[in-house]
């Protein structure tokens, strides 16, 4: 699941307080940065916040759950084939009643089948990709957000940015195709929070493929390796060089908005070193976004029970009883 500066948000800093609000007075969440959309979010904060969902059950409960509407959801399709990742019918087609924003991670090529960098960056894949764009025309859902190639820079995907000269042209390809055909989809290039292995030098910003390509700039951040126990860990990891306030900063830089895909607390696995049923990372994830709600594009809690990847779960079922509480408390009306 898996560039540190001190960009100042009107002197305060990434995680300064001095918000107006969290509800309906909050920062408004459409300054004129590319990105943004027009009217405020559906559920009265002062950014866009939602969670994974497949079925519109699934968004009902968790409106039910925090006592407030879903702006955006993050929707997993199958990416084994061009057919699961081009024409997710019945991920859109579930989706239909659904008035928010929709975001999709996907990889560049189906994983297992052979796919390369050197393939996608001579354009072999363009056809696809332009599909995907007639397909999400046809679906109404031509505003999209697509995280491309996510989580990038570690090692755990296909897309690893092994070559970021060929990763950058192949992202450059696939969003030249899609766009050809749905040109109102946004491009979120989104890292993980937890150290780069790809590319070799360390540095996530060597496969960035320019502003021309990238609309949102994201980032996955689970609280493990390391987690945020308190106050000292979570400001190392946040300012990191792949941290959640690092990547703030380079959006700001690059005139961008943020996007965080996919965030939780951690109650199993987490590769030895999971926060736990951990409140803190919780209020510090909600300030850092209050504090810079003028530039936050989205975000989605990923709410996964699956006892294989993090037990992330704050409601149905409840597997961190004391997160779970206080992310009500704090997203709550």
């Amino acid at each position: 699941m898996f560039v540190a500066a001190a960009s100042l948000l009107l002197g305060l800093g990434c995680e300064a307080g001095g918000y107006a609000s969290l509800g309906r007075n909050g920062a408004g969440p459409d300054a004129a940065v590319p990105g943004a959309q027009p009217g405020g979010p559906l559920s009265g904060l002062p950014w866009r916040s939602g969670t994974n969902a497949q079925t519109l059950d699934r968004i009902a409960a968790w409106e039910s759950y925090r006592n407030r509407p879903t702006d955006v959801v993050l929707a997993i399709t199958d990416y084994t084939s061009w057919q699961g990742i081009t024409q997710p019918d019945a991920v859109l087609e579930g989706l239909a009643g659904f008035s928010g924003k929709l975001v999709l991670s996907l990889p560049f090529w189906p994983v297992n089948a052979g796919g390369s960098l050197a393939s996608c960056a001579q354009g072999d894949y363009d056809e696809n990709w332009r599909t995907l764009g007639a397909t999400l025309v046809a679906h109404d859902r031509a505003d999209s957000i697509i995280r491309l190639g996510w989580q990038f820079n570690g090692n755990d995907v296909e897309w690893k940015a092994t070559d970021p000269v060929a990763w950058v042209s192949c992202y450059q390809h696939v969003v030249t195709a899609v766009r050809e055909t749905a040109p109102g989809v946004l491009f979120d290039w989104s890292r993980n929070a937890h150290g780069t292995q790809n590319p070799a030098s360390g540095d996530a910003s060597e496969a960035y493929p320019g502003d021309e390509y990238v609309d949102i700039i994201g980032i996955d951040t689970f609280d493990m390796t390391p987690s945020s126990p308190d106050e000292a860990a979570w400001t190392q990891q946040c300012n990191g060089p792949d941290g959640l306030c690092a990547v703030i900063d380079f959006a700001r830089a690059h005139g961008k908005r943020v996007g965080v895909g996919q965030w939780a607390v951690v109650t199993c696995n987490g590769f030895g070193d999971a926060g736990g049923d951990n409140p803190f990372f919780i209020q510090k994830m909600h300030d850092t976004f209050a504090a810079n709600a003028d530039v936050m594009a989205y975000e989605t809690y990923y709410n996964d029970p699956n006892a294989g990847e993090f037990c992330t779960s704050l409601h149905d079922p409840i597997e961190a009883p004391m997160a779970s509480t206080f992310y009500q408390k704090l997203w709550g009306p």
